[in-house]
């Protein structure tokens, strides 16, 4: 593979630029403390384009064209991996700056902000997807999946499941019939999740084939971890086998997760060899506190504090944390307007809520995490 990194040596720091799917990696690597104190500041002069403050960081508006750019994703770290706090600034359209505390740092620190295109760019020009999109999961190699009830992809004949490649849709054999509402990808296997006959299936690279007797119910949410398969729902069998809402396919057998839960799950997430789940159950295990969320380590259900005290709907894990989305309105018993954090480490609940609204307006319905943002 050829260097993507381009390098340049300025007075007092190293400046890289580098090609992510992200948008253009802009780097700055401070090899030493620089003299004096109060907190590092790296003032960066804009021409060709006319800088403002946005939410996500800075704007830059590009002359003659009147194109949008994006500066954001701004992370700072110092040589051990700390991150450290930093804010982006901007003064007289023309200058940005970026302001670190810096305090304890040990050197070089990096400064490590991202350009990207602020336009949505269609995927497959106008036609799109003729339908509801419910689901999305992309693989090793670049390609994007996407389930829900729909009939056509950019124009191609795709019953409910369709591949997008970078540049263009195609059919994944004779699709789905039934609604998709959950996808997960293991290495070449594709499994999709939903109102369908046996509740999940698999794609091989070539066509559809069925997980045994599958599940008898609706499927809402599927995770992996390494090569087994959770599927989170409100199924009573899999296979021949008894569950309650969750199941677990190793490749070959179904299997139960303890008792399972006394509600749907309606979505989940792996990581460290725990699952982590969401739903409208009261109890996962027979476990008191596993109300709406829950922990299961591979043999028993654990309680993340008192849980919530509403359904969960979404979930994601980043930066030592699980997100939690959903119609709830406390976290182990403290206020949390339909959104809060679990910390994994410390296993306490925090709220997350913007000082102006104080949490969301409504119920986030999914979550994702990508280069430390949530």
């Amino acid at each position: 593979m050829a260097e993507t990194t381009v390098a340049f040596q300025r007075p007092g720091l190293i400046e890289e630029y580098s090609v992510s799917m992200d948008g253009v990696r802009q780097d700055f690597l401070v090899a030493e403390e620089p003299a004096g104190g109060g907190k590092l500041s790296v003032a960066l002069e804009v021409s060709g384009a006319s800088a403002s403050a946005a939410t996500f960081g800075a704007k830059l508006v590009l002359e003659g064209s009147g194109r949008e750019i994006a500066y954001h994703r701004l992370h700072v770290t110092d040589a051990t991996g700390r991150e450290l706090e930093a804010r982006m600034e901007v003064s007289g359209g023309q200058v940005i700056r970026v302001t670190v505390d810096d305090r304890d740092a040990v050197y070089p620190v990096r400064i490590d902000p991202t350009f990207c295109d602020c336009d949505w760019i269609s995927m497959g020009g106008t036609p799109g997807v003729e339908g509801s999109v419910h689901a999305i999961a992309a693989d090793g190699a670049g390609n994007l999946y996407v389930g829900g009830s729909f009939t056509a992809a950019g124009g191609v004949s795709a019953a409910n499941v369709a591949k997008w490649n970078g540049s263009s849709w195609s059919a994944m054999g004779d699709g789905i019939s039934g609604t998709v509402y959950s996808l997960a990808v293991s290495g070449s296997l594709v499994y999709a999740g939903g109102r369908i006959t046996g509740g999940v299936t698999c794609w091989n690279g070539h066509s559809w084939a069925s997980l045994r007797e599958g599940v008898n119910g609706g499927v809402q949410s599927l995770a992996m971890s390494g090569s087994t398969l959770y599927v989170g729902g409100n199924s009573t069998v899999a296979g021949t086998l008894p569950v309650a809402n969750i199941a677990r396919w190793s490749g070959r057998n179904w299997s139960a997760l303890g008792s399972g839960t006394d509600g749907a799950v309606s979505d989940m997430v792996a990581s460290g060899g725990n699952l982590y789940i969401g739903g409208s159950f009261d109890l996962a295990g027979g476990v008191v506190g596993t109300s709406r969320i829950a922990r299961w380590d591979g043999s028993d259900w654990f309680a993340l504090g008192s849980g919530v005290n509403g359904n969960v709907d979404g979930l994601v894990i980043g930066g030592g944390h699980l997100y939690v989305g959903g119609a709830f309105t406390q976290a182990g018993g403290l206020p949390a307007i339909w959104f809060a954090r679990w910390n994994i480490i410390s296993n306490t609940w925090s709220a997350i809520a913007h000082p102006a609204v104080g949490g969301f307006y409504n119920s986030p319905g999914d979550l994702a995490w990508l280069g430390g943002e949530l």
